[in-house]
C-alpha cells in the first residue's frame, strides 16, 4: 500500500500541476525518438520495393512500353547503363527527400513539445504567484463600472488569465523572455554543457516557421539533430529556472499523484 503521507508537505496543487508537465513532457519527447527511428527503419526496408517501382516506370520507356518517345535516344539510354544510373539517382532522391521530410517532422513535433512546455508554466506560475503578471499590465486601463461590479482584486485576476492566454499565442521566444523577467535567474547553469542563447531559440523557431509553411525542408540531418538536442536541454533549462524561483517539487508518481489530487479535491 502506498504511503502518502510522506508527501503531504508538498502536495499543493501547483507541485502537482508542475509534475504532471514534467511526466508529460518526457512521455511525449519520447516519442520524437521512436518516430524517427521506425520511419528511418521504414526506408531501409522498402529501399527494394522502390527501386523496383521505378524500374518498372524505366522498363516503360522502351520501345514496347507506354512511355516510348520519351526519351531523346532510347537505344542509347538503355544500352549506355544510363538506365541503371537513373534508377540509382532515383532512389537516392528519394531517400533524401523522404529524410527531409522525416527530420522536418520532428523538429516540428519538438517545437510544439517545448511550446506546450512553456504554455504550461505560465499556468503554473500562475497558480504560484498571479501577480507575476502585473508588470505586463501596467498601461491597461479600467473602468469604474468594472471596479464596482468586480472590484480590483477579480479584475486583476481577469486580466491577468487574459494576458497569459495572449501569450500562449506567441512564440517561444517571447515566452522564454516572460520567464526569465519572472523568474530573474541569476544562477548559472551549465546541465549537459547547455548554455541559454535567444538567437539559437530563434534560429530554431524561424526553421520551425520555414518548414510549418512550406519555405523549406532542406535541413541536413545533423543540424536538425543538433535543434532537437538543444529544445530537450532548453526544456531542462526551464524547468530549474521554475523550480529555482518558486520552490517546485516533483512527485514522480503518478499513482500517488492521482491519490494526493483526490485529497486536494476533499
Amino acid at each position: 500500500m502506498m504511503d502518502i503521507n510522506q508527501y503531504k508537505e508538498i502536495v499543493t496543487e501547483a507541485n502537482i500541476a508542475f509534475s504532471e508537465v514534467f511526466d508529460r513532457f518526457l512521455s511525449t519527447w519520447g516519442m520524437i525518438s521512436q518516430f524517427r527511428t521506425f520511419t528511418t527503419m521504414g526506408i531501409k526496408n522498402t529501399e527494394n520495393n522502390y527501386k523496383v517501382y521505378i524500374s518498372k516506370i524505366v522498363d516503360e520507356m522502351r520501345p514496347d512500353g507506354f512511355l516510348y518517345g520519351a526519351l531523346k535516344d532510347t537505344t542509347s539510354f538503355f544500352e549506355s547503363g544510363d538506365n541503371r544510373k537513373f534508377i540509382d539517382n532515383a532512389l537516392k532522391q528519394a531517400i533524401r527527400k523522404t529524410s527531409s521530410i522525416i527530420d522536418a517532422t520532428a523538429l516540428v513535433f519538438g517545437h510544439s513539445i517545448l511550446d506546450a512546455l512553456l504554455n504550461d508554466y505560465l499556468d503554473i506560475i500562475f497558480i504560484k504567484d498571479p501577480s507575476s503578471y502585473d508588470y505586463l499590465l501596467m498601461n491597461q486601463k479600467v473602468k469604474i463600472e468594472e471596479l464596482i461590479d468586480f472590484g480590483k482584486d477579480e479584475i486583476l485576476n481577469i486580466k491577468r488569465k487574459r494576458k497569459i492566454s495572449n501569450l500562449k499565442r506567441e512564440s517561444i521566444v517571447i515566452k522564454s523572455d516572460i520567464l526569465h523577467n519572472i523568474c530573474s535567474p541569476s544562477h548559472n547553469y551549465n546541465a549537459g554543457g547547455y548554455k541559454f542563447d535567444k538567437n539559437y531559440i530563434e534560429n530554431i523557431d524561424n526553421a520551425r516557421h520555414n518548414i510549418v509553411h512550406g519555405l523549406t525542408i532542406n535541413f541536413k540531418s545533423e543540424e536538425i539533430e543538433e535543434y532537437l538536442d538543444y529544445l530537450f536541454k532548453s526544456a531542462g533549462y526551464y524547468l530549474y529556472m521554475m523550480f529555482k524561483k518558486f520552490d517546485l517539487k516533483i512527485i514522480a508518481d503518478p499513482l500517488i499523484r492521482e491519490q494526493l489530487k483526490k485529497g486536494l479535491r476533499n
